[in-house]
């Protein structure tokens, strides 16, 4: 009786163990969020082709039943509340923000330029957690009736290779990514120049908090011992030097109040921005490729 108890005991937790094991290698489909494509030249006339790349996308990217497509509206709730315009939305930085916001792992970033009667429609997708493009599309073609099927082209093409590279994954995979996206934020912000703004400002705060106790006490307070001192103390060398000595220990308390908040305003002015401070290198790096890639295409039209 007890060898059976005992090999049914081992059974159990067998089971039990492989259930877990089953639960933790479930594949789960990739979350996939299409930001609004930037009119990157900004002709009016065709800012339709925004909203007509997004979703002839998202209705491909549905047939193939591999992922799960965020609500547009959501996504753009999250632009309009960081108040992010298209073209800032595409940002490295700002992406993956929206993504992150929105709980998807997959963003996908697009633009079209329009010269003449040209167009490229360049379209992304970069996996959230690796900071990688993993699909990429370009086409280039001629607007008019053809624009129609440059846009069917280049969403087939990116849908594809989307389908292709990124497969759905366990669901253990989720939570080591979260956590590494985790520690990759914290150490993108506490960089040296933020680390130093936060001293700064720190120290500053203390100083400033220190001196506002003894200049309220020295002018509310001890000003008081002072005018007593001088209206009522007696007319003797004694009652002088009572006076002399509380008169200058109140310019001292209020000289070095005003010193110790002072000090503090000016450290913590030196370090808030420094906490705030954005680099603008990566922005600077985005406009300069949009620019070589306006000039290249305007270069290909030419030809």
């Amino acid at each position: 009786m007890k060898k059976f108890l005992l090999v049914a005991f081992f059974i159990l937790i067998n089971l039990h163990v492989q259930c877990i094991e089953k639960k933790e290698k479930e594949l789960l489909k990739r979350t996939v969020s299409i930001l609004p494509f930037y009119n990157q030249n900004s002709v009016e006339k065709y800012d339709y082709l925004s909203d007509t790349i997004r979703d002839s996308l998202k209705a491909k990217l549905i047939l193939t039943d591999s992922f799960i497509i965020t609500s547009f509206s959501l996504i753009d709730d999250k632009m309009k509340k960081y108040k992010l315009t298209a073209g800032e939305a595409i940002r490295d930085d700002n992406t993956k923000k929206i993504a992150y916001a929105v709980k998807s792992d997959i963003a996908v970033i697009g633009k079209f330029i329009i010269i003449e009667d040209k167009i490229m429609v360049n379209i992304e997708a970069i996996d959230i957690f690796t900071g990688m493009i993993t699909a990429t599309s370009q086409i280039n073609g001629e607007i008019g009736l053809d624009i129609f099927r440059i846009v069917n082209r280049v969403t087939e093409d990116i849908t594809a290779k989307m389908n292709s590279k990124l497969k759905m994954v366990d669901s253990t995979y989720f939570s080591e990514m979260r956590k590494k996206l985790k520690e990759e934020q914290l150490r993108s912000f506490f960089t040296g120049i933020r680390i130093t703004g936060i001293a700064l400002t720190g120290s500053g705060t203390c100083l400033f908090l220190t001196g506002l106790p003894l200049f309220i006490y020295d002018i509310a307070n001890y000003s008081a011992t002072v005018r007593y001192d001088k209206n009522y103390g007696p007319s003797t060398d004694s009652g002088y030097r009572t006076y002399y000595d509380s008169y200058w220990i109140f310019v001292g308390l209020l000289s070095g109040s005003i010193v110790l908040m002072s000090t503090g305003i000016i450290l913590a002015g030196i370090g808030i921005p420094l906490i705030v401070y954005k680099s603008k290198k990566e922005k600077l790096s985005i406009d300069l490729g949009f620019k070589r890639e306006s000039i290249m295409f305007t270069m290909m039209c030419k030809f």
